[in-house]
């Protein structure tokens, strides 16, 4: 029986120490996450100066202490992730605590405030919780160059306030939310949740990974769905399509030709040679100097150069438009910024929600104690040449704006507004 008690007792104390921390491997923890952060970073007080980080870290320490659960360490380390570029910091999504199939109904983002998509009806609280402090802790979770004037929108589009939900202990339905009404008058409603699908279904949330091309030969229009591509196989296969693409857009006689990266987020930096080819006009230019990064390992600069197209490809010589929004983060602002530059395009939508400086190539380390991942920025792009028209945030302005399109993706009654617009500002 003593045998027994003395093995539980010993599967006990693994287990506790397994899942809690001590005060010293807590601050060896931060420490190393500190001083990772301040090896590998190229510009780590960028948007958050050295004496405010300082005291942050200092903060977590204090909070640190003997059987600590790991869970909470984590969550105190997420909270450090708004102090920095957004790619840099915890890599919180590895242990989201919820397990739930359905998550808080759709909302969306007016005016600063959280509304219901069915009805329109702002949200005041959920289960008795303010509604403020669930967008608090959802702003948490986005680095700092992501704290813009639109940066709502983005929680809104990446359901991080359905997600956030469950940091305040409801993540299953159904939710009491104290809501006001068109009408201006306040009332309580008990909601059932969205199922994951539904919510991954949504046109805004698709498309954040993927390629798509359209063809409208009545209109003459052809439209662009990209978002990324990576890895040799799909690179392979998306090659082929691309090829397919422009053939038919030539047999077609396609005269308006739009890339939709609206939901673009970023990823290859090379994703505008893909299509560069294709997109001659077909007259000698003196491109202006434009550093591009080509690859993780080196520098390219192109200048005055016309890249060799394939021997079937006649340059395209219609006219080039890309549809921008508040999503189009990381590197996809510096496609839109290339084909402008290099391919004549002309910009349309909304400022992007990313731009100069641009952060990204980077690395990921593990927290020695708690084993938590998180990624540290290592290459930082501060100047541009030429440059174009900017908020000063950095972020790219558009040359024609046309608003964000939420619910849905751009179609080809977009693409004649735009035409037309295009053609008034001539």
């Amino acid at each position: 029986m003593k045998i027994f008690l003395l093995t539980v007792f010993v599967f006990s104390s693994i287990c506790l120490s397994a899942q809690t921390l001590t005060r010293e491997e807590a601050i060896e923890d931060i420490d190393y996450f500190y001083r990772t952060l301040k090896s590998y970073h190229p510009d780590l007080y960028c948007f958050t100066p050295q004496s405010v980080v300082d005291s942050c870290m200092e903060d977590f320490k204090s909070k640190c202490y003997d059987l600590m659960p790991v869970a909470d360490f984590r969550y105190h380390l997420s909270h450090l992730n708004y102090l920095f570029d957004y790619h840099t910091g915890y890599l919180y999504r590895q242990y989201r605590s919820t397990n739930s199939e359905r998550l808080f109904p759709r909302v969306y983002f007016q005016d600063h405030k959280v509304r219901l998509s069915a009805n329109d009806w702002e949200v005041l609280s959920v289960n008795s919780v303010p509604v403020d402090s669930i967008v608090a802790r959802a702003r948490m979770n986005f680095g700092a160059d992501f704290h813009r004037r639109d940066f709502e929108f983005i929680i809104c589009l990446r359901y991080e306030f359905q997600k956030c939900v469950t940091d305040f202990g409801f993540d299953e339905p159904p939710f009491t939310v104290r809501c006001r009404t068109l009408e201006n008058r306040d009332t309580t409603v008990v909601l059932e949740g969205e199922t994951r699908a539904s919510l991954n279904n949504a046109h805004y949330a698709k498309d954040t990974k993927i390629y798509d091309f359209e063809l409208y030969p009545e209109d003459k229009i052809a439209i662009v769905r990209y978002s990324e591509v990576f890895g040799k196989e799909e690179i392979r296969n998306f090659d082929v399509r691309l090829d397919d693409f422009f053939r038919n857009c030539r047999a077609s006689g396609i005269r308006h030709l739009f890339f939709d990266v609206s939901r673009n987020i970023g990823g290859y930096v090379r994703g505008f040679t893909f299509f560069f080819p294709y997109l001659q006009i077909g007259r000698k230019k003196s491109y202006q100097r434009l550093n591009v990064e080509r690859e993780c390992q080196y520098w390219e600069t192109l200048e005055g150069e016309m890249v060799q197209p394939p021997k079937w490809v006649k340059p395209f010589k219609g006219n080039i438009y890309v549809y921008q929004s508040f999503h189009t983060g990381s590197a996809a602002p510096d496609f839109c910024a290339c084909l402008k530059v290099l391919a004549d395009a002309v910009l349309v939508g909304t400022e992007t929600g990313g731009g100069i400086p641009l952060y990204g190539v980077y690395k990921t380390f593990r927290l020695p104690n708690t084993g938590s991942e998180f990624m540290v920025s290592t290459r930082c792009v501060k100047d541009e040449n030429p440059k174009l028209p900017r908020t000063p945030e950095g972020d790219l302005l558009p040359d024609i704006e046309y608003p964000m399109l939420i619910e849905r993706l751009l179609n080809v009654e977009d693409c004649r507004k735009i035409i037309e617009k295009a053609g008034r500002k001539k």
